[in-house]
């Protein structure tokens, strides 16, 4: 009797795990259903600017990848006994922080530009401008990444100080984190498309930004930070042009969702559930 438990030990499921997993997926869904609730009531905005909900989906989905790529990478530095929490440049931790800074900026770009190419192709013509759709974007990536890297490292430091299994329970707290807080900074970008002079100056400043860490991404001595960008960056922007396609067919239904803003409830929450768990 003790071989064939000990197989189902090693082959079935891990009951500490499955724990882990779900209370963050029991989180994960109710934060999304909070998420939605910001979307809804960011109606009024949504209208007035068209394109921007084609970044919802977008962002969300961006922060997620980024970020659960993030905590995946932590996690296997914490099994692997490597995990320090160190400010030094040279770090393990400090080039994935680095990493996912640079990838924010220049995913965030990425797609601003996919936005304002593929909606007229997917018959989404009126459009806002291309600096408005980067403002929008980039400051709205930028202080997600504020939050979501302070708590992606907090759970990273938490899990080593506890013994959790970080790949358990990173994938939906990040998503959960990721909902609540993406929606908000969206809508304090769209505060700064009031002042049309600063919107297109903070547009080239974003711009020039994000093509200058790219650039010194790829040339610096931190070896770790230039491989995660090199082997990242594809697949991001891969699937960025999905993530721009889903949010233009969403867009396309921006009546029937204003007329049923039920509907903008369950938008975040089907996006981030289906992450956290194949996450």
């Amino acid at each position: 009797m003790r071989r064939p438990a000990r197989v189902r030990d090693l082959l079935g499921p891990d009951n500490i795990g499955i724990r882990q997993s779900l209370v963050a997926l029991g989180f994960s869904s109710l934060t999304a259903v909070v998420a939605g609730a910001l979307l809804a009531a960011m109606t009024g905005t949504l209208e007035r600017y068209p394109g921007l909900l084609v970044l919802v989906p977008a962002a969300i989905g961006m922060r997620g990848n980024i970020f659960g790529a993030l905590g995946s990478r932590l996690a296997t530095s914490i099994h692997a006994g490597t995990f320090r929490m160190s400010r030094r440049p040279e770090t393990l931790v400090m080039q994935n922080v680095i990493a996912s800074g640079v990838l924010s900026l220049v995913t965030a770009v990425a797609l601003a530009v996919l936005t304002k190419v593929l909606s007229p192709i997917f018959g989404l013509d009126s459009v806002i401008a291309v600096s408005d759709l980067l403002v929008l974007s980039a400051v709205g990536a930028l202080l997600s990444f504020l939050v979501l890297i302070a708590v992606t490292l907090g759970m990273a430091a938490r899990s080593a100080q506890r013994g959790w299994d970080l790949d358990d329970v990173n994938a939906p707290l990040v998503s959960a984190v990721g909902d609540v807080v993406t929606l908000p900074a969206l809508l304090v970008a769209s505060l700064l498309l009031e002042i049309d002079l600063l919107t297109k100056t903070l547009a080239v400043v974003l711009v020039v930004a994000a093509g200058v860490s790219l650039w010194w991404g790829r040339r610096t001595l931190l070896s770790l930070m230039r491989q995660v960008l090199i082997e990242s960056l594809p697949i991001l922007l891969a699937t960025g042009i999905l993530l721009v396609i889903a949010g233009v067919v969403i867009e396309h239904e921006l009546a029937a969702f204003a007329a049923n803003r039920a509907m903008l409830v369950l938008v975040p929450a089907c996006l981030a559930t289906a992450g956290a768990i194949g996450g």
